[in-house]
């Protein structure tokens, strides 16, 4: 799955000034997938293609004339010289984000080949984007940009755009639309080119609009791109409008209509997407995940100990969140399960060898990550009881007899000598009778 492909068929349109409904669905970073998709379908659908050739290699082709057609459009466009010298600085600040979603998307006929390959891709899965200012630096601007799909999956991607070059590392869109439209430089007006550089595209209007109930002042950009097929068997005519926010300079509405026309059959797709979140002007909150544990592990060696892990989801949030452990040598630790969807539970198990630990679990998903440590403490094992044996005491009693057989032979030849010692009292003899 890729956060940059198809757009489902007839989407219900939903109000794209004002407040969003929350419910709305869909995001889209990158518009060229859809258009050079659909045009890759209706030419293999009405057998353009000359020779046999892979959905990919066809793919490349039309991408490769479709973005030359691009780079056509933008130089050779034209470009009124601004009335006034712009200042071309950012006007954001690190930590600023955006949330967009799906406002619009349709596609007819809805039966058509184009229609259903569209319908195939998965932006009908899609819930939300993410748009977070992660560095400025004179002008350039780092940034992550996410898409959360209604499966629970997250794509991910990091990039950069300086706003006085128009340098940048994102994928420019189609229909001439400029490689950076996510960030322009701030305090630009009707008639400012958005970048300065030569030939740069120039603002064709400024407005005050309401945005998510507040009232901006807007800066729109408009495209009107023509292609006509090398082969002659079909043309294209794309309309882009960008909306940025005056004060800041960052997108808040993209829409594109791109109709088809061939011998055998015409489609028309559009789709538009716009900010329905922000902390730049509002104080809106972030969808993102909480997480905790249930406390510490404290065991014996040789047995383990648990605690809980509790994840929960805050303002929409309802994406995978991949759980890993980090432990210290001489701790085993495991995890029930690696991955929650939004809110849930795992558990945490750990045994070692006697000490005293810390464990990090780190759960991301997204952009968005966040840890929680658990002290481990593994005791030593009790000593156990020695058993009693019997010939132990078989010893033990001959011992005891053999000992007090001595101690009554001692007592015995003691007795025996102290009567032998004793003196002997002397004998008188009666004095013998006298006969007178």
């Amino acid at each position: 799955m890729t956060a940059l492909s198809t757009v489902t068929a007839e989407v219900a349109i939903i109000n794209p000034r004002g407040m969003v409904e929350r419910s709305t669905k869909g995001f889209l970073w990158n518009a060229i997938g859809i258009h050079n998709e659909a045009l890759l379908q209706h030419s293999l659908n009405r057998g353009v293609a000359s020779e046999p050739a892979t959905m990919q290699s066809t793919k490349s082709s039309f991408s490769t004339l479709l973005l030359a057609s691009v780079l056509a459009l933008v130089i050779l466009g034209p470009s009124i010289p601004p009335a006034r010298a712009a200042s071309y600085t950012p006007a954001i600040a690190s930590g600023q984000w955006a949330e967009y979603k799906l406002l619009a998307s349709t596609c007819l006929p809805s039966g058509s080949p184009e229609c259903q390959a569209q319908g195939n891709g998965g932006m009908s899965n899609t819930d939300y984007g993410l748009l977070k200012i992660t560095g400025v630096s004179v002008t350039n601007v780092t940034l992550d940009l996410s898409t959360a799909y209604t499966n629970g999956s997250n794509v991910a991607m990091q990039g950069w755009a300086d706003v006085a070059s128009g340098g940048s590392s994102l994928t420019s869109l189609a229909g001439g639309a400029p490689s950076n439209y996510f960030i322009l430089s701030g305090g630009l007006q009707s008639g400012d080119a958005i970048w300065n550089t030569l030939g740069a595209p120039v603002l064709n209007q400024t407005t005050t609009e309401s945005i998510l109930g507040d009232m901006r002042d807007v800066n729109v950009l408009n495209y009107t791109h023509s292609f006509n097929s090398p082969y002659g068997q079909f043309s294209t005519s794309t309309s882009t409008q960008f909306t940025f926010d005056k004060q800041y300079g960052i997108l808040i509405e993209f829409s594109l209509s791109t109709s088809m026309t061939s011998p055998y059959a015409s489609s028309q797709f559009t789709t538009s997407y716009g900010m329905v979140a922000n902390n730049i002007w509002r104080s809106d909150s972030l969808p993102d995940f909480t997480l905790s544990n249930s406390g510490s592990i404290n065991v014996q060696a040789g047995s383990s100990g648990t605690t809980t892990l509790s994840l929960s989801d805050q303002y929409g949030f309802g994406s995978t969140i991949n759980l890993q452990v980090t432990t210290q040598s001489g701790l085993t630790c495991t995890l029930d399960k690696t991955s929650v969807r939004g809110s849930g539970t795992a558990t945490l198990s750990c045994t070692g060898q006697p000490g005293s630990y810390t464990v990090t679990i780190t759960a991301t998903s997204g952009p968005s990550t966040h840890t929680t440590q658990v002290p481990v403490q593994i005791n030593p094992a009790a000593t156990p009881n020695q058993p009693t044996n019997p010939s132990t005491l078989i010893y033990i009693g001959i011992g005891v007899a053999a000992a007090v057989a001595i101690a009554a032979l001692a007592s015995f030849l003691l007795l025996r000598r102290k009567k032998e010692a004793s003196p002997t009292a002397p004998t008188e003899t009666p004095p013998s009778a006298t006969t007178i």
